[in-house]
């Protein structure tokens, strides 16, 4: 059996195996069996697997199989970075099975189609998920799922069942995502959804367990984002709520320092006559734009020790907002308005209200280079209609395009309006406006063959519109055996040439790798002659981003002024390349920040974002100083080396001073962190650049504390065209810290070394790219490293800082060796050890400083220990003076 082998089952045929054995699969196989789907798509599955299978680091897929595990083990056990495919399948428990059907184990999985019958009462999970690994489940049905480990696992239309003692998903320390799904709970004990320390986000889903008021319980700093979805009941503590157009069919829990945000209209249908609809615990906080209260019930609401809930509408089906009950601590507060609804309005929307497509692609922050081009691409779809009108033929032109740019820079969000208004301009037929986005996996299949028809189906349900292929470079694979990706390519070249006015394809992503794949494909890059740069934000477009996204959450600024500054430096010093991104997450911990605050300080104030809260997001992650030494105290203590002391004091108060006068908005000299180290060896290079490192990273100039040490090796590659990319990834590696590249005049060996010149050619770009968010040092000895200057001209004028280490005196020498010496605790004869070092080095020709002593006193301790092992004299911390003399006698002879 060989890689991509397909393995079919006859009709009726059952494999039985070992009832203790695992059958391990280490090839990338596929396994076929035989479905036959009769009336209401029933299923008779017609091959049967009573065994047990260990998936080992390899890919297989299965499609068609009934599965019956022995009572022992896991169904099918994936470890080592499997990766499985499950199509169409069922999972039969035996009566007596104390197995899982599934244990993934750092490997990933995605299922489809599957059925897992209801699992036996003596196994703990039907699926477990475990140890980074991720599961994709479409369209199953499933018993007990538990997932741990910073594992990951989606859902999309799928049940998930519970049992009498068993949750129905139970996550820890992972995330969990739901579309249109259904998480059922059995019985009043154990919540349908159990998640700890856990990220899950749920839309148009339903959690279901009548009776109990933990249907979704969250604890321990768990964060649940939820569109659409119906629940029976949340339970929350010391965790954080997002809902957006909710219905809560019983109770809704908020406890210990929990926070809940609702968009849209909150639900309450208070179906559970024994339970209230709202309780607050102590210090938390609930913020609802809109109540909708079924009923009237004492309490309604309960709040208990500074907590807070804030609503800016209440409506009945009938009845008056003060015949609301509550049970309110006297150190808690509500604000909700007090008018009287009979029912809630209906939310109209007019026509004129409404804002066309060209004026939201227009309102988009910053684009200008992407708007021109799309302005260029209208004109001419104007002129043509002239031209037609006119009986004239129409200007050739495809609108087939590439978007290139780093992600948050609104590539999908200005391919839907763009496609909108080339469809108002009537370039696309039919009555109303398609849009698609696919990715890799959408296109292209694991099973031969299918890929094409997989790729032409998404083709079709995108004609008369725009198809918008997200990461398109992730069809062309270089490490894949398989040539599925090339697959669907082809496809989409075909289907462009044969239906050129029927569709527009957009392939996007970032600019490097999409620059590559077009020069991979001749045929997309000739096809495809539309492509639009998606730039960066700048500062200030970051800025109006956040302001709006601020206000649109109804949020106000205590100071925009500082808020301003600040997103500025942050932005500029950031090494998240996210764009709008960036600016959402950071508005995000802000919103955190608030909540937090407005519940410590019992505060009714909670729209309004502070500057403290501005500054507790900017300083979590900085140095405090009670988090470490003065790196610069230790610099001082450090033996000898004076003028390099003072060079690496004066550099960095020039860096600060920099720092400040940016901070304070005032014009800055050009100042590069970029440095060379030059000295014989011993002279602590490494050890100062680690240091420098340090304090640069405590006055907050660089953003980590990372120092990554590097050489030769590291970054040239012995295969053309592989050293530039070996090179930036470590480069990309140390972006924030610093990088150290020890003995750099080995990159330079000749005019010849290609693979040399090609890693110094990187890092001077890299150099100018992010030189405010690196310090690349560059060390080596005094002599080679002047000569390595002379291998490009460019390395002198970027690395403006020379730090000269120069040899240690006799005195520092004999310092440096009684100081190793005692670390450990040694006894000796301090004047007659001196002679003999101040002798030696005086002597001596070798000039590797703190090595040559380092050298010295292992050959020091070595005599000592050859005398102590011939059985003569066995104190172990004490070097006699007869172990002087051997040592003054081999070095000076």
């Amino acid at each position: 059996m060989k890689d991509g082998d397909t393995i079919e089952f006859e009709k009726n045929f059952t494999l039985f195996g070992d009832e203790d054995t695992y059958y391990t699969i280490k090839k990338n196989i596929n396994l076929v069996g035989y479905v036959d789907v009769g009336e209401n798509n029933s299923k008779t599955f017609l091959t049967t697997l009573r065994i047990n299978f260990l998936i080992d680091n390899a890919t297989v897929s299965i499609e068609g199989l009934w599965f019956e595990p022995f009572p022992f083990g896991s169904g099918l056990w994936l470890k080592n970075g499997a990766n499985l495919t499950l199509n169409n399948c069922h999972f039969n428990f035996l009566e007596e099975s104390k197995t899982c059907a599934f244990d993934i184990n750092h490997s990933s999985a995605t299922f489809e189609d599957l059925s897992i019958a209801t699992a036996s009462s003596k196994t703990s999970s039907a699926i477990i998920v475990k140890n980074h690994a991720t599961l994709k489940l479409l369209e199953s049905t499933v018993f007990t799922i538990l997932v741990n480990g910073n594992s990951g696992v989606e859902a999309e239309n799928t049940i998930f069942k519970g049992m009498e003692n068993r949750n129905s998903i139970n996550v820890k320390h992972s995330s969990l995502k739901l579309i249109n799904s259904e998480v059922v709970g059995i019985g009043v004990k154990y919540p349908a959804l159990w998640a700890e320390n856990t990220i899950v986000t749920s839309k148009n889903s339903i959690f279901k367990q009548p009776g109990l008021e933990s249907c979704v319980n969250l604890i321990n700093n768990s964060e649940l984002s939820s569109d659409f979805d119906i629940m029976t009941s949340i339970y929350a503590k010391n965790s954080r709520i997002a809902l957006n157009q909710a219905t809560i069919n019983e109770i809704l829990e908020i406890a210990n320092r929990s926070y809940l945000y609702s968009k849209g209209e909150l639900n309450l249908l208070g179906q559970n006559p024994k339970k209230i609809d709202i309780y607050v615990g102590d210090e938390s906080t609930i913020n609802v734009e809109q109540f909708e209260v079924s009923r009237i019930f004492s309490p309604n609401f309960r709040l208990k020790k500074n907590s807070l809930l804030h609503a800016k509408a209440i409506f009945f089906a009938s009845g008056k907002v003060s015949d609301l009950n509550w049970d309110v601590d006297e150190t808690s507060n509500y604000f909700i308005p007090e008018e009287e609804i009979s029912e809630a309005p209906e939310e109209a929307v007019s026509e004129e209200n409404e804002i066309d497509a060209t004026t939201q692609l227009n309102e988009l922050v910053g684009l200008k280079r992407v708007k021109n081009e799309i302005d260029k691409m209208i004109k001419i779809v104007k002129v043509n209609h002239q031209r037609v009108g006119q009986g004239l033929s129409p200007i050739k032109q495809s609108l087939h395009s590439v978007f290139m740019g780093n992600p948050g820079t609104g590539k999908t969000t200005v391919a839907r309006l763009m496609g909108q208004v080339l469809f108002e301009n009537g370039v696309f037929s039919g009555d109303e406006f398609i849009y698609k986005e696919v990715s890799e996996a959408d296109l292209v299949s694991n099973h031969i063959g299918e890929t094409a028809i997989k790729t032409t189906n998404v083709l079709e349900s995108a004609s008369g519109g725009l198809l918008f292929i997200d990461e398109a470079y992730t069809l062309n694979k270089k490490d894949s055996g398989t040539g599925w990706g090339q697959e669907a390519i082809d496809t989409i070249l075909k289907y462009m040439e044969d239906h050129r006015d029927d569709i527009m394809i957009v392939f996007a992503g970032y600019t490097k790798e999409m620059e590559e794949f077009l020069r991979t494909n001749p045929g997309l890059e000739s096809r495809v002659p539309n492509k639009l740069i998606f730039d960066d934000y700048t500062a200030d477009e970051i800025i109006t981003i956040g302001e709006k996204i601020l206000a649109q959450e109804q949020y106000i600024l205590e100071d925009q002024a500082y808020y301003e500054k600040k997103v500025t430096q942050a932005y500029n010093s950031s090494m998240d390349q996210s764009n709008a991104r960036w600016i959402r997450n950071f508005n995000e911990q802000l919103m955190k920040c608030l909540a937090l605050r407005v519940v410590d300080e019992a505060s009714a104030d909670i729209t309004t974002i502070k500057n403290v809260d501005i500054d507790s997001v900017l300083n979590k992650d900085k140095f405090s100083e009670s988090d470490d030494v003065d790196p610069l105290a230790e610099l001082n203590n450090l033996i000898g080396i004076q003028q390099v002391k003072a060079q690496v004091a004066r550099f960095v108060d020039q860096a600060l001073v920099n720092k400040l006068r940016e901070e304070q908005g005032l014009a800055n000299t050009s100042f590069t962190l970029h440095s060379l180290f030059m000295g014989n060896p011993g002279t602590g290079k490494t050890t100062v650049a680690r240091l420098l490192g340090q304090a640069l990273y405590q006055k907050n100039i660089i953003r980590t504390k990372k120092f990554i040490e590097v050489s030769r090796s590291d970054l040239v590659a012995g295969y053309s065209g592989q050293t530039a990319i070996k090179t930036r990834e470590v480069l990309q590696s140390a972006l924030g810290g610093v990088l150290f590249i020890d003995e750099a005049y080995s990159l330079y060996k000749s005019d010849n070394d290609t693979f040399g010149l090609e890693a110094i050619d990187e890092i001077l770009k890299f150099m100018e790219d992010y030189r405010d968010k690196i310090v690349i040092i560059l060390a080596g000895y005094t002599r080679e490293m002047h000569d390595f200057l002379q291998a490009n001209s460019g390395l002198s004028s970027r690395i403006p800082n020379h730090f000269d280490f120069e040899d240690y005196s006799a005195d520092e020498i004999t310092q440096i060796g009684r100081l190793q010496l005692a670390k450990n605790k040694y006894q000796y004869n301090v004047e007659n050890y001196n002679q003999i070092v101040k002798a030696a080095y005086a002597v001596s020709n070798d000039r590797s400083n703190g090595r040559w002593v380092r050298n010295l006193n292992e050959r020091l301790l070595g005599i000592m220990s050859s005398r102590i092992a011939s059985g003569n004299y066995n104190d172990l911390m004490t070097v006699t003076e007869e172990d002087l003399d051997i040592l003054r006698k081999e070095y000076l002879r």
